[in-house]
């Protein structure tokens, strides 16, 4: 359903204004303003839901072009109608001054295209214009993942009349989701341990993270007996890794000691910087 639809309330009306043009980079507009040259009333669903977010405060939202498509438009009244809508407009700029939506929700982009008849051959020569034109807006979402991480963030704000800046739910999100897999990353090196090992990865966009890292597990350190049995185990386990493990009884002991440490703190490092790479790649978008 379009906007103003009757199974809407004026409400859901401006959210859902709101939504589309938070996200999308070309917003069309087609109405019969044949029956309606009022369009101050048309678009006050656009004009009440540009007070909503901040577009400052959202740079990566609100970066779409306003596309007005008149129906129904003969050759011989393109210019004249074109002139009179776009004086419309001009009204409702100077009317809301910087409050206006077509500033707010667009970023004053705005193209108004009278559209032929569609019993005329040119109905349907104006899509490749409309593609074209839709190529060259600015890359918003670099990639599905991120463009996803948007949609969700957005649709919980506005179920929970959550009006902050869009970056800081994200940011605050994507920190807690870290929190809550960095036991896995450094213990395992991995995301996810079960049902299926999950490679730490960007989550943008799931490209692994290529840093060289061990296979084996670290225990990490909460307290309690039974931990510390655990750690002792692993301990074990790590030290058996060295190549010269076998060769305590041919050295001396500090010589040893020294020796295994260097081995196990080598792997530590791999470990840390496996996992330090992983958050940073995670988090750069950001900052």
């Amino acid at each position: 359903k379009g906007v103003h639809s009757i199974e809407r309330s004026a409400q859901e009306d401006t959210l859902l204004v709101l939504f589309n043009t938070a996200i999308s980079n070309l917003v069309l507009f087609r109405n019969n303003f044949a029956l309606s040259r009022d369009i101050t009333g048309l678009f006050q669903s656009f004009q009440s839901s540009s007070t909503v977010l901040d577009p400052a405060a959202n740079p990566s939202l609100f970066q779409s072009t306003l596309v007005i498509i008149i129906k129904d438009v003969v050759d011989s009244d393109k210019a004249e109608i074109t002139k009179e809508f776009a004086l419309k407009f001009q009204k409702i700029v100077q009317d809301e001054q910087e409050a206006n939506f077509i500033s707010r929700l667009h970023a004053g982009q705005l193209n108004i295209v009278p559209w032929p008849v569609i019993e005329s051959q040119e109905f349907y020569k104006l899509f490749p214009t409309l593609k074209r034109r839709l190529d060259k807006q600015k890359l918003t979402h670099n990639t599905a993942g991120q463009f996803l991480h948007v949609v969700k963030t957005l649709m919980a704000k506005l179920k929970v009349n959550d009006w902050g800046a869009l970056s800081q739910s994200m940011a605050s999100h994507r920190a807690q989701l870290l929190l809550s897999l960095l036991p896995n990353t450094l213990a395992f090196g991995l995301q996810e341990v079960n049902p299926d090992p999950e490679p730490l990865k960007n989550l943008d966009d799931d490209v692994p993270i290529g840093m060289p890292d061990t296979p084996s597990e670290f225990s990490l350190a909460t307290g309690g007996t039974q931990q510390s049995s655990s750690r002792e185990a692993a301990l074990q386990v790590l030290s058996r890794t060295w190549g010269d493990y076998n060769s305590r009884q041919h050295v001396s002991e500090d010589v040893w000691v020294e020796n295994l440490t260097a081995h196990i703190d080598h792997l530590v490092n791999l470990r840390i910087n496996h996992v330090n790479e992983w958050i940073s790649s995670n988090v750069a978008r950001f900052q």
